[in-house]
């Protein structure tokens, strides 16, 4: 039998093989064939199996988080009059995110923190999520200092810190025309 221990310090250099392997998922809670597209980076899967017995491909391209359009094929080997449900994520952060569907309508006013299901008949299927990244500060002020973080979507930035051996706290002057936004 195969040990797998995920919570192990020692296993830090799995976490990027542990994303990519939970990206897409396949739900057996229902009859329905559904696949659950919950992480967001380019890859492919082939012949994936389904509840049904049938089998599905999907490729995803993006740059993600560096772009905001994630485009999404799936091949649905399931039987005539059968369908594939695709559950994509809507991150809690995406306000005003859009899926343009294979027909070509775009659907929007996408709940953010939630799933948005996408009904797929057999055959080639191609569609877009699209979620605006758009950038954020949030007040991190406290009584010792003003400080702020900035936010792009799922990204938060940060400044150089130089290396220092003290282990008291040293901290970055900003300009103070760049935190005009704390008065």
């Amino acid at each position: 039998m195969l040990q797998v221990y995920e919570c192990c310090l020692t296993n830090h250099n799995m976490g990027w093989p542990r994303y990519a392997q939970r990206a897409l998922m396949t739900c057996g809670c229902s009859e329905d064939d559904t696949l659950l597209l919950g992480l967001y980076h380019s890859f492919e899967v082939e012949k994936l199996k389904l509840t049904s017995g049938s089998t599905a491909s999907v490729s995803v391209d993006t740059t993600y988080p560096f772009e905001d359009d994630i485009r999404v094929s799936v091949v649905s080997g399931a039987q005539s009059g059968q369908h594939l449900t695709l559950a994509l994520r809507i991150p809690g952060w995406a306000e005003k995110a859009t899926v343009t569907l294979p027909n070509g309508t775009v659907a929007s006013g996408l709940k953010n923190g939630t799933l948005f299901n996408v009904r797929l008949p057999s055959g080639a299927s191609k569609l877009t999520l699209t979620l605006p990244q758009k950038v954020w500060l949030e007040d991190r002020t406290t009584a010792q200092r003003k400080a702020a973080a900035v936010h792009r979507g799922p990204l938060l930035f940060s400044i150089p810190v130089p290396y220092t051996t003290n282990a008291a706290p040293k901290y970055i002057r900003i300009p103070p025309a760049a935190c005009e936004f704390l008065k």
